[in-house]
């Protein structure tokens, strides 16, 4: 756990118009959250005048994860409740925001419990499509979807959150190189590691990555950490006959092998066809 450069008593100064509840509910390389009222509080790590190379590289990914967060309007996505703003936190200022809490805690934590029933898959299926699909048509790939990343509010609404790699297409050619890369090394796609300027990246990449949270939703398991052969040929040969045994029903059943296929033109060349197929037989 990184270091945090304030006390619990400075952000709570801080925020006087927030009920802040500490100590805090998590931090990562990049932010630390707070339950704040009804809603997260997360303060970013760097110092905004700092001007290294690293502390340059941090603030992009922050404000490419506001744009993102303000451009997408969807339920199945987190969105911004106020900020990004600077406030003075102890003795330096740092970027807020706040954000929906994720009261029903994340995904990871639900699989520890074990495996989602069918009704619960196709639900948290049909959440993330949804959530791939707006973001795509704001010319956004999320790039990194993955059980962490994806948390359930009080009322039990799947949202995906963590747009900080989030690619804003605009912003880039498609087939640039940096686009690539994995974001999370057992739940990115096959082209994230191809690090050629030819590597296409697009809403099909956000749809391997639901396809391998699905399956690891229904399975139990990590489809692609199993023992045997390495993770990049693994995740080139998906063999859908591992789902027989789960009797799912046919609309998962059709629709995580198709998003698992290793090349993008063998996966849905929508997000509503996907979205079809899943309705087909959930």
């Amino acid at each position: 756990m990184p270091v945090i450069p304030w006390t619990d008593d400075d952000v709570i100064r801080a925020f006087p118009e927030f009920a802040i509840e500490v100590p805090a509910l998590g931090a990562g390389q990049q932010k630390v959250a707070y339950k704040a009222s009804d809603v997260a509080l997360k303060v970013l790590l760097q110092d905004p005048d700092s001007v290294d190379d690293e502390a340059a590289t941090t603030i992009e990914r922050f404000q490419r994860e506001m744009s993102a967060m303000q451009a997408t309007t969807c339920p199945h996505v987190a969105t911004l409740v106020s900020g990004p703003e600077l406030r003075t936190i102890g003795e330096t200022e740092r970027y807020w925001y706040t954000e929906p809490l994720l009261a029903g805690g994340t995904l990871k934590q639900r699989l520890r419990l074990g495996p989602l029933s069918h009704t619960e898959a196709a639900d948290l299926a049909r959440s993330l499509l949804l959530a791939v699909d707006a973001m795509w048509a704001q010319g956004i790939v999320h790039r990194d979807i993955k059980p962490d990343n994806i948390g359930y509010l009080s009322d039990g609404t799947v949202v995906l959150a963590d747009l900080g790699i989030a690619l804003l297409t605009e912003m880039y050619p498609v087939t640039n190189s940096q686009l690539v890369g994995p974001g999370t090394q057992y739940y990115a796609a096959p082209e994230q590691y191809q690090m050629r300027r030819n590597t296409t990246i697009d809403f099909r990449t956000d749809l391997f990555q639901v396809g391998i949270v699905v399956a690891e939703s229904v399975m139990g398991y990590h489809p692609f950490r199993q023992p045997g052969t390495g993770h990049i040929e693994q995740l080139t040969s998906f063999d859908a006959t591992v789902l027989d045994s789960f009797n799912l029903p046919a609309g998962l059943r059709e629709l995580i092998p198709r998003l698992l296929a290793p090349h993008q033109s063998g996966r849905y060349r929508s997000v509503q066809r996907a979205l079809k197929a899943l309705g087909s037989g959930s």
